[in-house]
Protein backbone atom coordinates (compact mmCIF):
# COMPACT_ATOMS: atom_id res chain seq x y z
CA UNK A 1 0.00 0.00 0.00
CA UNK A 2 1.88 3.60 -0.60
CA UNK A 3 2.23 5.92 2.00
CA UNK A 4 -0.80 7.76 2.15
CA UNK A 5 -3.18 5.94 0.33
CA UNK A 6 -6.14 5.77 1.82
CA UNK A 7 -7.12 2.89 3.99
CA UNK A 8 -8.11 0.25 1.48
CA UNK A 9 -9.50 -4.17 1.45
CA UNK A 10 -7.41 -6.20 -0.98
CA UNK A 11 -9.24 -8.68 -2.38
CA UNK A 12 -7.55 -11.42 -4.51
CA UNK A 13 -8.69 -14.22 -6.93
CA UNK A 14 -7.14 -17.19 -7.04
CA UNK A 15 -2.97 -17.39 -6.78
CA UNK A 16 -3.30 -19.51 -4.06
CA UNK A 17 -3.24 -23.62 -3.55
CA UNK A 18 -6.49 -25.36 -4.28
CA UNK A 19 -6.48 -26.29 -0.63
CA UNK A 20 -6.95 -22.82 0.40
CA UNK A 21 -9.82 -21.42 2.02
CA UNK A 22 -11.53 -17.83 2.35
CA UNK A 23 -8.59 -16.06 4.37
CA UNK A 24 -9.35 -12.68 6.13
CA UNK A 25 -5.96 -10.95 7.54
CA UNK A 26 -6.53 -7.31 9.20
CA UNK A 27 -3.70 -5.14 10.13
CA UNK A 28 -3.31 -1.09 11.25
CA UNK A 29 -3.53 -0.60 7.56
CA UNK A 30 -4.32 -3.62 5.35
CA UNK A 31 -6.84 -6.49 4.68
CA UNK A 32 -5.84 -9.61 2.79
CA UNK A 33 -8.91 -11.42 1.31
CA UNK A 34 -8.58 -14.25 -0.96
CA UNK A 35 -10.71 -15.73 -2.73
CA UNK A 36 -9.51 -19.41 -4.76
CA UNK A 37 -11.29 -19.87 -8.38
CA UNK A 38 -11.36 -23.71 -6.81
CA UNK A 39 -13.99 -22.68 -4.73
CA UNK A 40 -15.93 -19.92 -6.09
CA UNK A 41 -15.14 -20.89 -9.44
CA UNK A 42 -17.57 -19.14 -12.07
CA UNK A 43 -17.80 -15.77 -9.52
CA UNK A 44 -14.00 -15.27 -10.03
CA UNK A 45 -13.92 -15.87 -13.42
CA UNK A 46 -16.43 -13.15 -13.84
CA UNK A 47 -14.52 -11.09 -11.91
CA UNK A 48 -11.28 -11.98 -13.60
CA UNK A 49 -13.27 -11.00 -16.96
CA UNK A 50 -14.64 -8.19 -15.98
CA UNK A 51 -11.45 -6.71 -14.80
CA UNK A 52 -9.61 -7.51 -17.86
CA UNK A 53 -12.40 -6.26 -20.23
CA UNK A 54 -12.06 -2.66 -18.42
CA UNK A 55 -14.09 -2.70 -15.45
CA UNK A 56 -12.58 -1.03 -12.19
CA UNK A 57 -10.53 -3.22 -9.65
CA UNK A 58 -10.63 -0.17 -6.98
CA UNK A 59 -14.14 -0.22 -5.51
CA UNK A 60 -15.45 1.72 -3.16
CA UNK A 61 -18.54 0.14 -0.50
CA UNK A 62 -21.73 1.94 -0.60
CA UNK A 63 -24.06 -0.64 1.58
CA UNK A 64 -27.22 2.56 1.18
CA UNK A 65 -26.56 2.26 -3.31
CA UNK A 66 -26.50 -1.19 -3.09
CA UNK A 67 -30.55 -2.21 -4.03
CA UNK A 68 -30.66 0.77 -6.43
CA UNK A 69 -27.54 -0.36 -7.92
CA UNK A 70 -28.90 -4.12 -8.38
CA UNK A 71 -32.43 -2.38 -10.09
CA UNK A 72 -30.13 -0.78 -12.46
CA UNK A 73 -28.23 -3.69 -13.13
CA UNK A 74 -29.88 -6.36 -13.36
CA UNK A 75 -33.69 -5.24 -12.83
CA UNK A 76 -34.89 -5.50 -16.45
CA UNK A 77 -33.44 -8.78 -17.25
CA UNK A 78 -35.12 -12.69 -17.14
CA UNK A 79 -34.11 -14.48 -14.55
CA UNK A 80 -32.28 -17.63 -16.01
CA UNK A 81 -33.39 -21.22 -14.74
CA UNK A 82 -31.01 -22.63 -12.33
CA UNK A 83 -28.59 -19.62 -12.40
CA UNK A 84 -27.90 -16.03 -10.48
CA UNK A 85 -27.63 -13.27 -12.01
CA UNK A 86 -23.91 -12.06 -10.87
CA UNK A 87 -22.62 -8.58 -10.93
CA UNK A 88 -19.02 -7.37 -11.31
CA UNK A 89 -18.47 -4.73 -9.89
CA UNK A 90 -20.68 -6.26 -7.21
CA UNK A 91 -24.14 -4.19 -6.07
CA UNK A 92 -22.67 -2.87 -3.08
CA UNK A 93 -20.10 -1.47 -4.33
CA UNK A 94 -20.55 2.46 -5.49
CA UNK A 95 -19.09 1.49 -8.96
CA UNK A 96 -21.58 -0.90 -9.53
CA UNK A 97 -24.85 -0.41 -10.66
CA UNK A 98 -25.16 1.03 -14.51
CA UNK A 99 -21.88 0.14 -15.52
CA UNK A 100 -22.06 -3.54 -14.00
CA UNK A 101 -21.11 -6.77 -15.97
CA UNK A 102 -23.70 -9.41 -15.30
CA UNK A 103 -23.50 -13.50 -16.21
CA UNK A 104 -25.32 -16.03 -14.73
CA UNK A 105 -23.54 -18.41 -13.04
CA UNK A 106 -23.56 -21.43 -10.43
CA UNK A 107 -25.75 -20.09 -7.33
CA UNK A 108 -23.50 -22.19 -5.38
CA UNK A 109 -20.39 -19.72 -6.62
CA UNK A 110 -22.44 -16.80 -6.09
CA UNK A 111 -23.37 -17.23 -2.74
CA UNK A 112 -20.62 -18.46 -1.49
CA UNK A 113 -18.38 -15.50 -3.10
CA UNK A 114 -20.76 -13.19 -1.95
CA UNK A 115 -20.56 -14.53 1.97
CA UNK A 116 -16.46 -14.20 1.71
CA UNK A 117 -16.39 -10.62 0.31
CA UNK A 118 -19.34 -9.64 3.05
CA UNK A 119 -17.21 -11.42 5.78
CA UNK A 120 -14.15 -9.39 4.58
CA UNK A 121 -15.69 -6.10 4.31
CA UNK A 122 -18.01 -6.50 7.65
CA UNK A 123 -17.24 -3.57 9.61
CA UNK A 124 -15.79 -1.45 7.23
CA UNK A 125 -17.68 2.04 6.61
CA UNK A 126 -19.21 3.42 3.40
CA UNK A 127 -16.40 5.21 1.60
CA UNK A 128 -13.71 2.17 2.43
CA UNK A 129 -11.65 1.85 -1.14
CA UNK A 130 -11.26 -2.20 -2.17
CA UNK A 131 -8.88 -3.04 -4.70
CA UNK A 132 -9.91 -6.76 -6.14
CA UNK A 133 -7.07 -8.79 -7.58
CA UNK A 134 -8.17 -10.95 -10.08
CA UNK A 135 -5.79 -14.31 -10.58
CA UNK A 136 -6.73 -17.39 -11.85
CA UNK A 137 -5.43 -20.73 -10.61
CA UNK A 138 -1.76 -21.41 -9.41
CA UNK A 139 -0.80 -21.63 -12.60
CA UNK A 140 -1.57 -17.42 -13.65
CA UNK A 141 -0.59 -14.14 -14.22
CA UNK A 142 -1.75 -10.82 -12.87
CA UNK A 143 -0.32 -6.80 -13.39
CA UNK A 144 0.11 -4.48 -10.77
CA UNK A 145 1.51 -1.57 -10.73
CA UNK A 146 4.51 0.33 -8.24
CA UNK A 147 5.79 3.37 -7.55
CA UNK A 148 9.48 2.76 -7.74
CA UNK A 149 11.77 4.74 -5.50
CA UNK A 150 15.65 4.68 -4.94
CA UNK A 151 16.33 2.90 -8.00
CA UNK A 152 15.27 -0.86 -6.54
CA UNK A 153 11.86 -2.69 -6.76
CA UNK A 154 11.76 -5.53 -4.09
CA UNK A 155 10.03 -9.25 -3.62
CA UNK A 156 9.93 -10.19 0.19
CA UNK A 157 8.27 -12.26 2.67
CA UNK A 158 5.60 -10.24 4.19
CA UNK A 159 6.98 -10.93 7.81
CA UNK A 160 9.85 -9.45 7.44
CA UNK A 161 10.66 -6.49 9.79
CA UNK A 162 13.32 -4.77 7.88
CA UNK A 163 12.55 -5.83 4.37
CA UNK A 164 15.06 -3.51 2.29
CA UNK A 165 18.38 -5.08 1.65
CA UNK A 166 21.90 -2.99 1.66
CA UNK A 167 23.52 -1.98 -1.64
CA UNK A 168 27.50 -2.42 -2.27
CA UNK A 169 28.98 -1.42 -5.33
CA UNK A 170 29.35 -5.24 -6.30
CA UNK A 171 25.51 -4.89 -5.81
CA UNK A 172 24.85 -2.47 -7.70
CA UNK A 173 27.22 -3.20 -10.93
CA UNK A 174 25.70 -7.13 -10.33
CA UNK A 175 22.18 -5.33 -10.46
CA UNK A 176 20.40 -7.48 -7.38
CA UNK A 177 21.00 -7.38 -3.23
CA UNK A 178 19.69 -10.73 -2.04
CA UNK A 179 19.18 -12.74 1.48
CA UNK A 180 16.54 -14.91 2.64
CA UNK A 181 13.15 -13.70 2.02
CA UNK A 182 14.28 -10.59 0.20
CA UNK A 183 15.75 -9.75 -3.14
CA UNK A 184 15.81 -5.84 -4.13
CA UNK A 185 16.51 -5.73 -7.86
CA UNK A 186 18.22 -2.44 -9.52
CA UNK A 187 15.54 -1.23 -11.59
CA UNK A 188 16.87 0.53 -15.25
CA UNK A 189 15.51 4.19 -14.56
CA UNK A 190 15.73 5.46 -10.88
CA UNK A 191 12.35 6.92 -10.17
CA UNK A 192 8.78 6.41 -11.44
CA UNK A 193 5.45 3.75 -11.75
CA UNK A 194 6.36 0.79 -13.08
CA UNK A 195 3.54 -2.05 -14.28
CA UNK A 196 4.83 -5.10 -13.13
CA UNK A 197 4.01 -8.45 -14.22
CA UNK A 198 3.65 -11.38 -11.88
CA UNK A 199 3.41 -15.29 -13.11
CA UNK A 200 3.52 -18.47 -11.37
CA UNK A 201 4.32 -21.08 -13.51
CA UNK A 202 6.24 -24.66 -13.50
CA UNK A 203 9.30 -23.15 -15.37
CA UNK A 204 10.33 -19.56 -16.17
CA UNK A 205 10.67 -20.59 -19.76
CA UNK A 206 12.39 -18.71 -22.62
CA UNK A 207 12.74 -14.99 -21.89
CA UNK A 208 10.85 -12.50 -22.78
CA UNK A 209 10.81 -10.36 -26.10
CA UNK A 210 11.98 -7.12 -25.31
CA UNK A 211 13.97 -7.85 -22.38
CA UNK A 212 17.17 -5.73 -21.80
CA UNK A 213 17.75 -6.86 -18.39
CA UNK A 214 16.93 -10.68 -16.65
CA UNK A 215 18.31 -11.94 -13.27
CA UNK A 216 17.64 -15.14 -11.72
CA UNK A 217 17.78 -16.03 -8.28
CA UNK A 218 16.08 -18.40 -5.50
CA UNK A 219 12.98 -17.46 -3.69
CA UNK A 220 11.28 -19.17 -0.95
CA UNK A 221 7.33 -17.85 -0.51
CA UNK A 222 6.37 -19.29 3.28
CA UNK A 223 3.86 -21.20 4.83
CA UNK A 224 1.54 -18.77 4.77
CA UNK A 225 1.95 -17.48 1.44
CA UNK A 226 2.13 -13.84 2.44
CA UNK A 227 4.72 -11.74 0.25
CA UNK A 228 5.10 -8.25 -1.32
CA UNK A 229 6.29 -6.97 -4.45
CA UNK A 230 7.46 -2.76 -4.22
CA UNK A 231 9.52 -0.47 -3.34
CA UNK A 232 10.53 2.54 -0.56
CA UNK A 233 7.04 3.83 -0.59
CA UNK A 234 5.03 1.36 -1.95
CA UNK A 235 3.98 -2.05 -2.10
CA UNK A 236 1.44 -4.48 -2.83
CA UNK A 237 0.66 -7.67 -0.82
CA UNK A 238 0.33 -11.31 -3.08
CA UNK A 239 -0.36 -15.05 -2.11
CA UNK A 240 1.39 -17.39 -4.02
CA UNK A 241 1.94 -21.08 -3.01
CA UNK A 242 4.46 -21.86 -0.74
CA UNK A 243 7.52 -23.23 -1.85
CA UNK A 244 11.28 -22.41 -3.29
CA UNK A 245 10.80 -20.89 -6.29
CA UNK A 246 13.48 -19.82 -9.22
CA UNK A 247 12.71 -16.28 -9.72
CA UNK A 248 13.35 -14.29 -12.64
CA UNK A 249 13.47 -10.36 -12.94
CA UNK A 250 12.71 -9.12 -16.29
CA UNK A 251 12.64 -5.25 -17.15
CA UNK A 252 11.37 -5.05 -20.53
CA UNK A 253 11.17 -2.26 -23.22
CA UNK A 254 9.23 0.23 -22.59
CA UNK A 255 5.78 0.10 -24.03
CA UNK A 256 3.99 2.43 -26.50
CA UNK A 257 2.70 4.88 -24.09
CA UNK A 258 6.47 5.05 -22.27
CA UNK A 259 5.61 2.87 -18.88
CA UNK A 260 8.67 1.20 -17.60
CA UNK A 261 7.63 -2.21 -17.53
CA UNK A 262 8.86 -5.09 -15.22
CA UNK A 263 8.04 -8.86 -15.74
CA UNK A 264 8.56 -11.43 -12.67
CA UNK A 265 7.97 -15.31 -13.55
CA UNK A 266 8.15 -18.20 -10.19
CA UNK A 267 9.32 -21.06 -11.68
CA UNK A 268 7.71 -24.12 -9.34
CA UNK A 269 9.85 -26.75 -10.82
CA UNK A 270 13.33 -24.98 -12.00
CA UNK A 271 16.50 -25.71 -9.90
CA UNK A 272 17.37 -22.42 -7.90
CA UNK A 273 20.72 -20.63 -8.59
CA UNK A 274 21.68 -17.55 -9.20
CA UNK A 275 22.37 -16.14 -12.39
CA UNK A 276 23.08 -12.75 -15.06
CA UNK A 277 20.68 -14.35 -17.80
CA UNK A 278 21.13 -10.91 -19.86
CA UNK A 279 22.46 -7.32 -19.28
CA UNK A 280 22.25 -4.33 -20.01
CA UNK A 281 25.44 -2.10 -20.69
CA UNK A 282 25.09 -0.72 -17.28
CA UNK A 283 25.48 -4.10 -15.42
CA UNK A 284 28.90 -5.57 -15.01
CA UNK A 285 28.29 -9.46 -15.60
CA UNK A 286 32.02 -10.54 -15.15
CA UNK A 287 33.38 -11.84 -11.94
CA UNK A 288 31.29 -14.10 -9.06
CA UNK A 289 28.37 -12.68 -8.08
CA UNK A 290 27.88 -11.59 -4.34
CA UNK A 291 25.21 -13.54 -3.26
CA UNK A 292 24.01 -12.39 0.09
CA UNK A 293 23.15 -9.06 1.31
CA UNK A 294 22.36 -7.48 5.22
CA UNK A 295 18.79 -5.47 5.72
CA UNK A 296 19.59 -1.79 5.17
CA UNK A 297 20.47 -0.05 8.67
CA UNK A 298 21.01 3.13 10.16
Amino acid sequence: MSIGEPFAARLSFGFVRVADRCQRRLAASDLLVTLSRKLHGEAAKHAEDAIRAGKPDVLTIDRTGAAANRRTSTGSLDAVPGKHLDEYPPAMFKEGGVSASVRPINPRDNMSAGACIGNACRGLPDGTQVRIRDRGLSMTSTTVNVEVAYGQIAIFTRALQQPFNDWTDRHVAQGFAWRPGSVSFRTIVEAGRHSVEINVTEHVGPISVGAVRAIEVPFEVPADGAIEVGSISDSVPLSLPAGVFLLRCEFLRPSHSGAERVRLVFGMKDASHFAIVRADESLNADGELLMTAPAALG
